[in-house]
């Protein structure tokens, strides 16, 4: 009886690991890819943004801008850090500069598809066969800007082998999970199979000894409330443990998925500032007041900007959710738009600790948490990633400062629009 009792509760066990891990595998083979493209997309627009004078001049690669720096200079310092390889064009197509030694100055790259796309002014990412490396490429190509035209484009390119390694890495972890898993539920399992077997085992005996003649014998099937109670509390712990770990991966997922979906190519609407920073902090308020802070706002009017539909909201649920969880007791959260010539600047400003300047410079990459949110529950790192994106897709930027005399403001700027332009 004990033996299919374990048996069915593995089983069973099993059963749902399967059923659940086959879809995540190829759920996580598609977040990742998301997740490098994304990625490269975002370092390939920062490239842009910073090679333009550059390419505005006659000798772009060996040219300067005001604070000494080169293409080459440019491309070197990306690659420390990275190992896509960058390609920067001209407005014809020539190569300016190349991290490839094999692509030679000069080269035209107008055959390219992504290239010849970019130059017409549109970002592109995806996938695509090289035929002259003879190897798939995750890419991302976009256009250099001026204030009237393309003058030219960045291109960086990653081998698709990677990606496959990284999910397979991922599986590796998920496969571990899922042995854990097995294991624990053998061990539960067994707890459970010997506590309800070994009272009816005795039961057993007591009746085959009185079935002898031994009318003295007595039936005591209940087991010492010691050993009971140490076997529920060990089997609690393993649950609650299990549990805890599905609930953090499920965060993880769905911060993965809000990750990838700020990729797709979106239209910028016009958005009203003050009525946005009003909806949250309507919605904000009842657990602003359970922990004692207050949200402070002073409206300057109706202001109003350039941005994907939805992503303001989310910013500034991603900025008052960190705030609140580091703003000390009868502390405040003051959310103030600034106003400029062609941006709008929304900070949230908390009075809590605030974060060193090496943690703020690293606070957006992805999957990284710094020292005074390690034991902070359910964080994954991917909070403010998120928040750089949802920014980038609408053209805007965000930054940490500190705050005086403590804490931290976050904030957001954004493209400013004129009503009816």
């Amino acid at each position: 009886m004990r033996r299919r009792l374990v048996l069915a509760v593995v089983g069973l066990v099993a059963i749902i690991l399967v059923v659940h891990d086959i879809p995540l595998r190829s759920h996580l083979k598609r977040v990742e890819q998301d997740r490098v493209i994304t990625a490269l997309e975002r370092d390939a627009f920062t490239l842009a943004a910073k090679s333009q004078q550059l390419l505005a001049g006659k000798s772009p690669s060996t040219d300067t801008t005001p604070t000494g720096v080169s293409l080459s200079t440019l491309v070197s310092d990306y690659r420390t850090n990275s190992t896509a390889e960058v390609l920067i064009v001209s407005g014809e197509g020539a190569v300016q500069i190349a991290s490839d030694p094999s692509v030679q100055i000069g080269m035209s790259f107008l055959n390219r598809p992504e290239i010849a796309s970019a130059l017409l002014g549109n970002s592109t990412v995806g996938v695509r066969r090289s035929e002259t490396l003879n190897a798939d490429l995750v890419y991302a190509a976009v256009p250099v800007l001026t204030t009237d035209s393309v003058i030219g484009a960045v291109r960086l390119t990653y081998p698709k082998s990677v990606v496959d390694a990284r999910v397979a890495s991922r599986l590796r972890g998920i496969l571990l999970v899922a042995f854990i898993s097995l294991l624990m539920a053998f061990v539960a399992a067994l707890i459970i199979a010997s506590s309800a077997v070994r009272p009816l085992r005795r039961l057993k005996a007591r009746t085959e000894e009185i079935a002898e003649g031994d009318l003295s014998a007595r039936a005591e099937v209940e087991g010492p409330p010691e050993i009971r109670e140490l076997a529920v509390e060990e089997l609690s712990e393993d649950l609650e443990a299990a549990s805890g770990e599905i609930e953090r991966l499920q965060r993880l997922v769905e911060q993965l998925l809000a990750l990838a979906r700020t990729e797709k190519k979106n239209v910028l609407v016009e958005v009203n500032v003050e009525l946005v920073v009003q909806g949250r902090l309507e919605m904000w308020n009842s657990l602003a007041e359970e922990r004692n802070v207050a949200l402070k706002f002073a409206t300057p009017g109706k202001v109003l900007v350039k941005a994907v539909d939805g992503t303001l909201e989310q910013i500034l649920d991603n900025y008052i959710d960190n705030a609140l969880d580091y703003a000390p007791e009868h502390s405040s959260i003051s959310l103030q738009i600034e106003v400029f010539e062609r941006e709008v600047k929304l900070s949230v400003i908390d009075e809590g600790p605030g974060m060193p300047t090496e943690a703020r410079q690293r606070a957006f990459d992805r999957f990284w948490r710094g020292s005074e949110s390690q034991n902070r529950p359910g964080g994954s790192g991917l909070g403010l990633s998120i928040v750089a994106q949802l920014a980038a897709a609408s053209g805007g930027t965000v930054e940490l400062s500190q705050n005086s005399p403590t804490g931290l403001v976050a904030s957001v700027s954004l493209r400013k629009s004129t009503p009816g332009k």
